[in-house]
């Protein structure tokens, strides 16, 4: 009827009879024209403010429609593509993806304490921008769909109290905004103490009460890429093994449902390697998980159709196996100290190395092209976290791209030889790597993904770029560090996984 009006008419007799189904549907399309619009503007033949206030009421006008073609007996009209705008509907709403907020720590620390001390007044630009940011995300929940806008992720989480801070922030907004609160570890500080941490959160009574509005469920990210260029590729893998461990057993003591959430670069240093395998070798049940594919990895899994479905298979087939599989066998406290042993070792090498010897870092920066990278404008962020030219500064991510371009994939597997070499040089010690490469899925699963990376390097290109230091001789001891340990790597990785070259095992 409203349609008709629009044009002045009443609608015929034969309309009524026979076009109800159109009129539905062209009112349902105006309908849509009006929806998400901010702020919105009038639509021809709808009154004023007419929109679908949430996804779920198109849903409903897409039932009743298919309803009656059912009771009409036309089945094949109530499927095909009403039946595939039904289920976009349903996946999609009006948002087509959640989105995820991301913020450091330290902002909303300082502006948790500045709402505290001063209320709305002189505010910080940051705090100013962190406020309104809150209240778009609310608008967004209210106006595109309360699934538009998910999760809030605090990076740097360094305290339960950051993501009490992040909640204090979010309950003093008029419109208060609904979210998963996601505390983010990624330093091996943070990654040590992620388990307390989350028994300290999931305990206080304020947090209790905003849990269970979200379904009871508490996401946790897990961080490679910053641990790894702190204390390298083994130590980072033996603190995230560690950090998951520990979280399912706090989880199950507490009757909390947890979710591990993973951002996973394309290199092994950032995350990457095998998801399925990776999904498997984690050795905890009943825990989700949650991934991100970062960067180059979504062109290289998901451009081409038949390669997406078969990495979304590979990753339904692991979480499957991993759940319904015979209850795996708990690995030895042997091994778990064999692990620890191999991961201070490797630890010690690479900060040796990285950010002991004097002459590595005029090397890193002359002999690789950090600086050229770090002036591309492609990524997220900037390079550096601030303009000084020093380690801590550097984000992993062009840290990683660096090495990659010299084809020395450092932080791929350096520190590994010294670890298996220290660890291996007993025959019991040799002997215990062997039963972990052979018993251990995440055992096997590392020493596969540290095969790959050495694999991929290739020394000789990465020896022309040391011509390129400033100070060639410091440039060339530098270099044959880097050289000695991936020949050590190399050879104590075939040792203890039996093979005669890098990845025998994938022909």
């Amino acid at each position: 009827d409203l349609a008709f009006a629009s044009i002045g008419q009443d609608p015929p007799r034969w309309y009524e009879e026979t076009e109800i189904l159109r009129a539905k549907l062209s009112y349902a399309s105006r309908k849509l024209d009006r929806t998400g619009e901010f702020p919105p503007e009038d639509v021809p033949g709808l009154p004023l403010g007419t929109a679908y206030p949430s996804p779920l009421e198109f849903r409903k006008d897409l039932g009743l429609i298919r309803r009656a073609l059912l009771r009409a007996g036309l089945r094949e009209e109530a499927s095909g593509k009403l039946s595939n705008l039904i289920r976009e509907v349903d996946l999609f709403g009006f948002h087509l993806f959640p989105m995820d907020i991301r913020q450091d720590a330290g902002i909303v620390r300082d502006a948790a304490k500045e709402l505290s001390e001063r209320g709305q007044k002189s505010l910080s630009p940051a705090t100013q921008e962190l406020l309104a940011t809150l209240d778009i995300i609310a608008w967004a929940q209210s106006h595109i769909g309360p699934d538009s806008v998910r999760a809030f992720i605090l990076s740097h989480t360094e305290s339960a109290q950051d993501i009490l801070d992040l909640l204090f922030l979010i309950r003093r907004r008029k419109s208060t905004p609904s979210l998963d609160l996601i505390p983010l570890f990624e330093d091996s500080s943070s990654l040590g103490r992620a388990a307390p941490i989350f028994e300290e959160l999931v305990g206080h009574p304020d947090y209790k009460s905003w849990l269970r509005r979200r379904g009871g469920t508490q996401e946790v990210m897990l961080g490679f890429s910053d641990s790894n260029k702190e204390s390298g590729p083994v130590a980072s893998l033996a603190l995230t093994h560690q950090a998951e461990k520990n979280l399912s057993v706090s989880a199950a003591r507490l009757g909390v449902k947890l979710t591990l959430f993973y951002g996973r670069g394309g290199t092994i240093a950032r995350g990457g390697g095998r998801t399925g395998d990776a999904i498997r070798a984690r050795g905890v049940r009943g825990v989700g998980v949650r991934i991100t594919e970062q960067g180059e990895v979504v062109s290289s899994k998901y451009s081409d159709r038949l390669i997406a479905r078969r990495n979304l298979e590979q990753v339904a087939t692991a979480m499957l196996r991993s759940e319904l599989d015979e209850t795996p066998q708990p690995v030895p406290e042997s091994w778990e100290i064999r692990l620890e042993e191999l991961a201070a070792i490797s630890k010690a090498a690479y900060r040796a190395l990285v950010y002991e010897d004097p002459d590595f870092l005029p090397f890193f920066l002359e002999a690789t092209p950090i600086r050229e990278i770090s002036r591309l404008n492609i990524g997220s962020r900037p390079s550096r976290r601030t303009s000084d030219e020093s380690l801590q500064t550097l984000r992993a991510i062009p840290w990683v791209f660096a090495w990659t371009q010299t084809r020395a994939l450092v932080p791929g597997w350096f520190g590994l030889g010294s670890g298996l070499q220290a660890v291996g040089s007993t025959q019991q010690g040799l002997s215990d790597l062997r039963s972990m490469a052979e018993g251990w899925p995440f055992f096997r699963h590392s020493l596969n993904n540290f095969q790959m990376s050495m694999a991929k390097a290739d020394l000789s290109i990465a020896r022309e770029y040391v011509d390129l230091a400033g100070d060639r001789k410091a440039g060339k001891r530098v270099f044959a560090v880097i050289e000695e340990e991936f020949e050590k790597s190399r050879n104590w990785v075939l040792k203890v996984s039996g093979g005669k070259e890098l990845l025998d095992h994938e022909p």
